[in-house]
């Protein structure tokens, strides 16, 4: 058995000319999609994937919906991490350690909420101790209410964010998160991306498990996306091989040379 992913249905040449806000190029019925953004690294544009998901019907309005809450102004409760400077795949090898740390704790533990490469969470006490840290003393000022979303901390001047920059002694690292966060949330406008692969529809009892597998695939490569790798999978290939030339190569070493899994066909087995 085999699930295939593939680059955005529409246009022709999708590096080039694909277009996140045109809900026209965005896939239709159920299968497992993988989100992130396209950025130069060592000066040739890659896919750098983030996350992976699912649909049951509409995989197309999921995967937007994602586009739309990542950019300025969505308001996800999804976690940000500090994408903005991504230059070098040093840059991005260091992101994705960052994100397999997060994936090995679950809820908010002081070890996950201080991640190196986090920039938001969803609840005040990331904000408390992450300013904390910065000037070596209590903060306990955010009033963030755990379920409002990106924009209770980033919503001009009544903000969670603007109302911490009130106290002088924190105002300037206050101002320094912001500019990430909204830099990271501007990547999703002009620079979001996904490949998808259908699910046949006798396959939809078990499409957590295709998304599963998925997960485990990726981790294979040293894609670690935040999402738990370590559930059921299927006997199943995870064929990446018409994504693999835009698909960024953390470990290094050439996706088609066989050993490596060749032509990025990735077996995964119970």
């Amino acid at each position: 058995m085999t699930i295939t992913f593939q680059h955005p249905p529409r246009p022709a040449n999708p590096l080039v000319h694909f277009d996140p806000s045109d809900i026209t190029q965005y896939p239709d019925g159920p299968g497992v999609y993988i989100y992130g953004i396209r950025a130069k690294v060592g000066g040739n544009l890659k896919f750098i994937p983030l996350y992976v998901g699912k649909s049951e019907t509409k995989l197309g309005e999921r995967i937007f919906q994602h586009y739309y809450q990542g950019r300025m102004p969505g308001n996800s409760c999804k976690e940000i991490f500090d994408l903005a400077n991504l230059k070098t795949l040093k840059d991005v090898q260091n992101l994705y350690i960052s994100m397999r740390e997060y994936d090995s704790g679950r809820g908010k533990t002081l070890k996950r909420i201080r991640n190196k490469e986090l920039i938001w969470f969803n609840d005040k006490d990331f904000f408390n101790t992450y300013f904390s840290d910065k000037t070596s003393r209590t903060i306990s000022t955010s009033q963030y209410i755990s379920g409002s979303g990106h924009l209770a901390s980033l919503y001009p001047s009544c903000g969670d964010l603007d109302l911490m920059s009130l106290d002088k002694s924190i105002s300037n690292h206050v101002k320094d998160l912001k500019k990430k966060i909204i830099d990271t949330k501007e990547l999703f406008n002009a620079d979001f991306y996904f490949v998808y692969a259908n699910v046949p529809k006798n396959g939809l009892h078990r499409i957590s498990l295709y998304e599963n597998s998925t997960k485990a695939a990726f981790k294979k490569i040293g894609l670690s996306t935040t999402a738990d790798a370590k559930k059921e999978v299927l006997d199943i290939d995870v064929d990446l091989t018409q994504v693999e030339n835009q698909l960024v190569n953390v470990e290094g070493h050439p996706y088609n040379v066989e050993g490596n899994y060749k032509n990025l066909i990735i077996p995964i087995r119970k």
